[in-house]
């Protein structure tokens, strides 16, 4: 005779697991900025290099570089106002610079 309370509790923690996967890639998905912002995002991001290296200010890293889908990429798994607070951070930095 099989074990019904066996059979229930892995039915329990099996679909308990289903849905916090699923929990976890919409929140994941809802959370990411939209295409058309990590768009102008990665292009600002590459006009900021370019300032950068124009005006002499010597800024490298993560943060630096002329690469646009490593921008975009970067933009897409972030938040809308994380990337936003980058795009800034970069002007403030140039600003100073200048």
């Amino acid at each position: 005779m099989p074990d019904k309370s066996r059979d229930y509790t892995a039915q329990v923690v099996w679909g308990s697991l289903l849905a916090l996967a699923a929990a976890t890639v919409i929140s994941t998905t809802a959370q990411a900025a939209p295409p058309g912002f990590c768009h102008k995002y990665a292009k600002a991001a590459v006009h900021q290099n370019h300032r950068n290296i124009i005006k002499g200010c010597g800024y490298s890293g993560w943060r630096w570089h002329a690469w646009y889908q490593g921008h975009y990429k970067w933009c897409r798994s972030t938040s809308k106002g994380f990337a936003r607070s980058e795009r800034v951070n970069r002007f403030i930095l140039l600003k100073q610079c200048w």
